[in-house]
Parts: structure tokens; C-alpha cells; sequence
């Protein structure tokens, strides 16, 4: 398995289908693969393949939707790139149950966490590895626990049965709360631990991620403890991949491939998140302002259609530590944030001070939504979304939920 563990990404549309025979004398599509030759051990990096190719995918749409939703990004209302009613929805927080922008992540989130399942099962019950495998029945369990217990946490923190209730379903189930989703995204990521060395760099990604996983449920505590056994200075990101053939989602939706959603405007003189100038409107054509034009700035952190979203890195590990040291070791957080804030050194640390230094360093990552529900930093008005809905296509042919 790659040391480095940065999402690849399939170059092509693959599909796996449990049909071995089409329509009698017509050749099968050779993009279609059947799913019992999965089964085998020499295709077993293709399933892998899958699954990071998906993980790259939801993730993507994830920080898109959710620094929509948050105070991070804002409509470009006026411009020319900037036409999707879906996104005018998400960032004023009145989604609609039909919205297609959300479905179509939760459809991203939900396959992921069907093919990571798949993948634990096939290597659990029915691939056999015998001696020299081109990838250890160790490397599938921790890929597959990984990517199922990040699956299950984005179901935990980005979408809700209603404005304030997180949680999301499984296999057209019943309504499975935030809460219970943490449960389950930490006891896979607690198998995933089990298939690596201790002191590996793979053990220091799903540590981080465990510990992300605490902080967000609420146990900062052992967020602290955890993240203490996670990435340190100097380990690469973990990080979704891109390509031309699969670009990058916030490139493609509020950056140069296309700009929908621009930057709010405290990040576009800060040093640390980069912003671009974008496109000069009349003030009347946005909510915004009324007089005189308005130039949006916009995210300038992914500038290509490959450049690569970071999931979890060294920095965020020391901000979950800092944080979990508030109050009782200031000295030591100050010294894990300036490590981390790349020569912006402070001197001292309070829970404002934490949130500016999330808001800056975990830019167009997807953090500022939990972050503004966590601190109590709401934007927008008492009936809006803080969540991304569940969406009507769900609830249409779940039996469970209303």
C-alpha cells in the first residue's frame, strides 16, 4: 500500500455489476465489471481504488456544500459563473428537501460507505490471500475501516433530519442520530488501528481521525489523549486526490473552473487563506450592498482542477491537542498553535483566539460548519438549515423516516 496514502483516483468511469450475462449474442460492456471477479486477490487493489476514487469525490462536494452553508463562502449573486438556484438555497440556509446539489452528495457519501463496507466484507469472508499477495489482507482492513469510519463521519456532521438534528441513514434504515453515527465512525477507525504497527504513519492518519471523531461528539478530553498518538511536524496530508478526468470539486464549483460560491470578505487580506479578485458587479444585482459595484474575492487554495484537498493534517492534529488544552496547560497549546500557524506566533490562547486560528488554517476544508454549531456562532436566522438535509429522494424510498 502507498506509505503516503493520498487518495488516487481512477482515470476512468469503472462500474461493478453482479451480472455475469446480458442480452443473448451482444459482447458485455467493457467497462462493466462483474463483481464476483472482485473476489479475487489480484483485483483487490482495483476495489481499493474505488474506494479512495469516491472518497475524493464526496469529500470534494462536502467542503463545496458545507463553506456554503457556513460563513465561509457566500453566493456570488451577480456574476457570470454564478447560476445554480441549489447553492443560492444552501447559502441562505432554506434548502429544499428536492435540492439536487445536496442529493447528489449524499448519494456520494452513501456509496462510499457501501463500497468501504464491501470491501471489509470481501476481504473478512471471501477473498483468499495465500502467500505474497499483491496487497495483505492487513492493508484491505485498514483501508476498508478507514474509509467506513470517514464515511460514517460525514453522515455524522453534515446532514440532519431537520435544521438542528444531525444524523443520516444507512441502507434505507431507520434515522441513525450524530451521535451514534461518532459511535460507529470510532469503532471503525479503532479496527482500522488494529490492522497497522503502532508507530506507523498510517497509525498517526487514523489517530488523527479518531480524534477529530472525539472532538466533534463532544469528548474533548480524549479528542486530546488521541490526537496525541496522531500525525506530527514534518508528516505529509492525508489528502483526496484529483485529475483532469476528475476534477476538483471546489475548483470546479468556487474557484477558477468555475466560481458560484466567492469568499467572505475577512479572508481576502488575511495572509494565511488564499484569495484571488474575481468578477466587479453592480452593488443592485446582490444582497450585499446597494450602491456602487462589489468585487468578490474568491478561494485562491485549489487552483487546478488536480490540486489536492487535505483531509487531515499535522496542523489540525496540534489545533484538536491545543484545544483540549485550554484552561489547563495554556503554555503548552500556545506552543502546539505556533508550531502549527506557519510564523504567525501569539503569545497567549483563549477560546476566541482557537476559533480565529480554525477559521484561518482549516480554510475550505469543510470545518467552519461544525466549528460555528460547536462555538455557537450561527449566521444565519433561527430557521435556517445547520445541516444538509436529508434529502426527498431519500425519503421517498426509505419506509423509515418521513
Amino acid at each position: 500500500m502507498n506509505k503516503s496514502l493520498l487518495i488516487s483516483v481512477v482515470a476512468g468511469a469503472l462500474a461493478v455489476s453482479g451480472c455475469d450475462s446480458f442480452v443473448n449474442d451482444v459482447d458485455p460492456p467493457i467497462d462493466l465489471v462483474s463483481s464476483d471477479s472482485l473476489n479475487a486477490v489480484g483485483n483487490l487493489q482495483f476495489v481499493v481504488t474505488g474506494v479512495e476514487q469516491r472518497f475524493a469525490t464526496a469529500y470534494g462536494d462536502i467542503v463545496v456544500l458545507s463553506e456554503g452553508l457556513a460563513d465561509s463562502y457566500r453566493f456570488a449573486y451577480g456574476t457570470s459563473g454564478a447560476t445554480f438556484p441549489t447553492y443560492i438555497e444552501i447559502d441562505e440556509g432554506m434548502i429544499e428537501l428536492d435540492n439536487n446539489s445536496v442529493d447528489a452528495a449524499y448519494t456520494d457519501v452513501n456509496e462510499l460507505r457501501f463500497l468501504a463496507d464491501d470491501l471489509i466484507n470481501r476481504v473478512t469472508n471471501t477473498i483468499q490471500f495465500g502467500s505474497n499477495p499483491p496487497i495483505t489482507q492487513s492493508e484491505a482492513l485498514y483501508a476498508g475501516n478507514l474509509y467506513a469510519g470517514i464515511a460514517r463521519y460525514f453522515l455524522a456532521t453534515y446532514f440532519g433530519l431537520n435544521p438542528r438534528q444531525g444524523g443520516a441513514t444507512i441502507d434505507s434504515g431507520p434515522f441513525i442520530p450524530s451521535s451514534e453515527l461518532y459511535d460507529q465512525a470510532i469503532a471503525n477507525f479503532q479496527a482500522a488501528l488494529s490492522n497497522v504497527d503502532a508507530g506507523s504513519y498510517e497509525a498517526r492518519v487514523a489517530n488523527s481521525l479518531l480524534a477529530r471523531a472525539y472532538l466533534y461528539a463532544g469528548n474533548t478530553e480524549q479528542a486530546g489523549s488521541t490526537a496525541g498518538r496522531g500525525l506530527i511536524e514534518g508528516d505529509a496530508d492525508f489528502a483526496a486526490l484529483f485529475s483532469p478526468q476528475t476534477a476538483n470539486p471546489v475548483w470546479l464549483a468556487a474557484g477558477r473552473g468555475r466560481t458560484q460560491y466567492g469568499v467572505d470578505p475577512r479572508f481576502e487580506d488575511n495572509e494565511i487563506t488564499p484569495t484571488e479578485e474575481y468578477e466587479t458587479v453592480d452593488c443592485a444585482d446582490t444582497p450585499y450592498c446597494a450602491d456602487g459595484d462589489l468585487t468578490y474575492g474568491r478561494q485562491a487554495e485549489y487552483l487546478t482542477d488536480s490540486d489536492p484537498i487535505p483531509f487531515i493534517t499535522w496542523q489540525e492534529t496540534n489545533l484538536i491537542r491545543a484545544e483540549s488544552l485550554l484552561g489547563s496547560d495554556d503554555s503548552q497549546a500556545v506552543g502546539l498553535i505556533n508550531a502549527a500557524y506557519d510564523g504567525n506566533d501569539i503569545s497567549s490562547i483563549d477560546r476566541n483566539t482557537l476559533i480565529e486560528i480554525r477559521d484561518d488554517l482549516l480554510f475550505s476544508r469543510g470545518a467552519r460548519l461544525v466549528d460555528q454549531r460547536r462555538f455557537d456562532l450561527w449566521h444565519l436566522g433561527p430557521d435556517t438549515w445547520q445541516y444538509l438535509p436529508i434529502t426527498q429522494t431519500e425519503r421517498n424510498g426509505n419506509p423509515n423516516i418521513d
